[in-house]
């Protein structure tokens, strides 16, 4: 993801959560005013795939610039490797 393209998915992303949101953020151990101070600093990026493969998301982890990876909802086709 370029950086340009990261910082628009980040105040896109951030942007459009409300106060409502917390709850449930709060699942994946992050709160809605720290996702608000990570994006104004630069360190929130999102990915949203819907099409994407396993092996795909494996190499996602991999990569040594990510540092974490939270995934919020699974449906694979496990015919599609």
């Amino acid at each position: 993801m370029s950086r340009a393209l990261g910082a628009r998915v980040r105040v896109r992303w951030v942007g459009i959560l409300k106060d409502y949101d917390d709850d449930n953020l709060h699942d994946f151990d992050l709160s809605l005013a720290r996702l608000r101070k990570a994006a104004a600093d630069g360190l929130v990026y999102a990915y949203v795939d819907s099409l994407v493969t396993i092996g795909e998301l494996r190499k996602i982890i991999e990569d040594p610039l990510v540092r974490t990876v939270r995934v919020a909802d699974v449906a694979y086709d496990l015919e599609r490797p």
